[in-house]
């Protein structure tokens, strides 16, 4: 598997356009969605310099304050913590969003979870795509 199929499997970018992402030397920026301590936005930032955080998305305020020291302390880059995922509004950053990092809760199809699907209220999904959607960002990582 190439870095380009990893996010070419949606449709949204093709492989060669995704290798150009990586490589471009002009910023891109992101949303980070379920960002927990930031762990995802540390990959990104090691693997792709250029790549811009605009917006962190996390309801867990001991994560939340993760993220507030790594942006304090520069290892993170400084962009609005929102709590709520399902109210979050992606209008202002429609056009200005290239991707979507997520790392979406997994328990509902996960067989150490209760494997109850859609039906979980941590069926969460589903605001990765309205994010994609509603930002028009052309890629997602989770």
């Amino acid at each position: 598997m190439t870095f380009g199929s990893l996010f070419s499997g949606a449709g949204l970018m093709t492989e060669e356009e995704c290798v150009n992402v990586a490589l471009r030397a002009e910023p891109w920026n992101y949303v980070s969605l379920f960002s927990g301590g930031g762990g995802l936005d540390l990959g990104v930032r090691l693997a792709f310099p250029n790549a811009r955080c605009v917006l962190y998305v996390e309801r867990e305020i001991t994560a939340a304050a993760i993220l507030v020291q790594r942006i304090q302390e520069g290892r993170l880059d400084d962009a609005p913590i929102y709590g709520d995922i399902r109210s979050a509004d992606y209008g202002p950053l429609c056009g200005r969003v290239d991707g979507i990092v997520a790392g979406w809760p997994c328990p509902p199809v996960s067989v150490a979870g209760k494997r109850k699907g859609i039906d979980d209220e941590r069926w969460l999904w589903p605001e990765v795509c309205r994010a994609l959607r509603e930002t028009g960002a052309r890629w997602e990582a989770t």
